[in-house]
């Protein structure tokens, strides 16, 4: 085995998105046995579309930590951050009636908050892990303007733009995914 401290942070960053994918499939299954269309939550459906598609992204890409070598404690917890963040955006999924219902309750409002806090944090980290690992500047750019559209959603800066964003939002994940 070439690089041991590689594969301990791959193993441990790909089992807490795992762990995160877990509680997508979860919210999909709780989604799935209300059995109707018109009872299914299409806007936290589209987002945990997203962020699935984010983490199967991330999951492909965690081969690369096998290439830094030494490891030092600290890139250990750097890197294993943005997983977390992953894993605490899985778990605060929004719900439409949650964002776009005035008189939602509080504890609501703040789950939707904590999930594109969440997400913008992660994209930050994901432009910060780009200059680690020397990626295009491009991609630093898109997690940019994706974690400006996650965080201006986590504080409602325009309820009227919250489907262009998610839009928005959308195509710039999907450009960013690894081909």
């Amino acid at each position: 085995m070439e690089n041991p401290q590689g594969l301990l942070v791959a193993l441990m960053f790909v089992t807490i998105v795992a762990v995160g994918v877990c509680n997508l499939l979860a919210e999909a299954a709780k989604q799935f046995e209300k059995a109707t269309w018109f009872g299914v939550d299409w806007f936290q459906g589209l987002w945990a579309g997203l962020l699935l598609l984010i983490m199967l992204g991330v999951f492909w890409q965690s081969l690369d930590v096998l290439e830094v070598e030494p490891w030092s404690f600290s890139a250990f917890l750097l890197v294993i951050v943005g997983a977390v963040l992953l894993f605490v955006a899985s778990i605060s999924l929004p719900s439409g009636s949650a964002f776009f219902d005035t008189a939602t309750p509080v504890e609501d409002a703040a789950r939707t908050r904590g999930f594109f806090l969440a997400l913008g944090g992660y994209e930050i980290w994901r432009a910060g892990m780009g200059l680690f690992f020397q990626d295009p500047v491009w991609h630093q750019v898109l997690a940019i303007c994706t974690a400006l559209i996650a965080i201006g959603m986590a504080f409602r800066l325009m309820p009227a733009l919250t489907k262009p964003a998610t839009a928005l939002f959308g195509v710039l994940t999907l450009i960013s995914l690894p081909v």
